[in-house]
C-alpha cells in the first residue's frame, strides 16, 4: 500500500480513536447491582473517576433497574468544568437523609424510570432538585418523599418533565426564588403528565418578596390531583419560618399555563394565586380545570389577587 494512502487512512481513523468515550461501569467499582445491597459507595467512586477523566465525553454506566442507593447523589461540576450529558435510568433511592438527587451546574441530562422513596414526614428530602442547570429531561419516575418530589431553583432553564407519579410529598415546585433579595431566573419549563396523590401541593410556584429576577414560560399540563391540599398554587409571599416583611420588589412571574388539571382538593380553595401588588403576575392561563372538593358537602373554590391573565371557559369547581 502506498505510504500516502496509509497516512490518509490514519487521518480518518485517528479522530474516532481520540474521541472514544470513557465509560466507568459502577460494577467495576464494587457495585453489586442486585437491587438489595446499598451501592452508594461504589457509585461515588465511579463518579469521582468520571470527573477526573481527561476525556470530555466520560460517562458512567449503571446496570438498569438494579442499582440501589441510600445516600444522596450530588451531580455538579466538581473538577474544572460543568457536567455535560448525564443519563440515569432504572435507579432506586430509599430513605436518604436529605435531598436524593441534586443537579447543580449541569448541561443536558436525561433521567428516566427512577424510584425514590422516603417517609412523608421526613423534612428536606426532595426527590430531585435542579439548580443552575439547562436542558434537563425527567420522565417515567415514581417519587414519594417528605418534601418536593421535584424542586426547581434559580438558574434552571429548558426543563422537560413528563409522566411523574408523586406522593407523598410537596408536589412539583418552582421554589424559593428571590430569597434574601437574590436575583433568580427560571425560564422554559414544561411539566406534562403528572399524578399527585396525597401531596400538600400539586403544581406550585413560590417566591420570596424582596427578590429579583423572573419565573416565566412555564407550563403544567395533564395533571391529576388526588386528595391534594393545594392542586394549583402561586405564592409570591413565601417566607418559610422567617418573619414576613413587605417589599416593593419581587420575582416577576409571567406566562404560566395550567392546562387540563383535574381531581380532588382537600381544601376548599383548590386554586390559589397570590401575587405582589407592585410586581403582579401576568399572562396566567387557567385552561380546562376540573377540580372538586374531597370534603363532603363542600364546594371547591378559587382565589386570586394581583394576577392578570385568562380563564378559558372550561373551568369547573364542584
Amino acid at each position: 500500500m502506498p505510504s500516502f494512502l496509509k497516512v490518509f487512512i490514519l487521518l480518518l481513523v485517528l479522530p474516532v480513536v481520540l474521541t472514544q468515550p470513557v465509560v466507568n461501569n459502577v460494577l467495576s467499582y464494587g457495585a453489586i447491582g442486585d437491587a438489595l445491597k446499598d451501592d452508594t459507595r461504589s457509585l461515588l467512586k465511579a463518579w469521582e473517576a468520571t470527573c477526573k477523566s481527561s476525556s470530555s465525553s466520560a460517562t458512567m454506566y449503571f446496570p438498569p433497574n438494579h442499582v440501589f442507593l441510600t445516600h444522596p447523589l450530588l451531580l455538579k461540576g466538581p473538577c474544572k468544568a460543568e457536567v455535560v450529558n448525564i443519563r440515569l435510568s432504572g435507579l432506586r433511592f430509599k430513605d436518604n437523609p436529605k435531598m436524593h438527587i441534586v443537579l447543580n451546574g449541569v448541561q443536558t441530562a436525561y433521567f428516566s424510570y427512577l424510584k425514590i422513596e422516603a417517609p412523608g414526614h421526613s423534612p428536606n428530602t426532595d426527590g430531585i432538585h435542579i439548580g443552575e442547570s439547562t436542558d434537563i429531561h425527567i420522565e417515567h419516575c415514581n417519587i414519594g418523599t417528605g418534601d418536593d418530589c421535584i424542586s426547581i431553583g434559580g438558574g434552571s432553564k429548558k426543563l422537560r418533565i413528563n409522566d411523574i407519579i408523586c406522593g407523598p410529598g410537596h408536589g412539583i415546585s418552582i421554589r424559593s426564588l428571590g430569597k434574601h433579595g437574590d436575583n433568580d431566573e427560571v425560564d422554559d419549563v414544561e411539566i406534562i403528565g403528572a399524578v399527585f396523590t396525597g401531596t400538600t401541593n400539586g403544581a406550585r410556584i413560590k417566591t420570596w418578596q424582596g427578590g429579583k429576577g423572573y419565573a416565566r414560560n412555564i407550563r403544567f399540563e395533564h395533571i391529576l390531583c388526588q386528595e391534594c391540599d393545594n392542586p394549583i398554587i402561586i405564592n409570591q409571599f413565601y417566607c418559610d419560618h422567617e418573619k414576613w416583611q413587605d417589599h416593593d420588589s419581587a420575582v416577576k412571574v409571567s406566562n404560566v399555563k395550567f392546562i387540563n388539571v383535574m381531581g380532588t382538593s382537600k381544601r376548599e380553595t383548590a386554586v390559589k394565586i397570590e401575587c405582589s401588588k407592585t410586581v403582579p403576575c401576568e399572562d396566567i392561563v387557567l385552561d380546562t380545570i376540573h377540580l372538586r372538593s374531597s370534603q363532603e358537602k363542600k364546594k371547591a373554590t378559587s382565589y386570586s389577587s394581583n394576577a392578570r391573565g385568562e380563564v378559558v371557559p372550561k373551568v369547573f369547581f364542584n
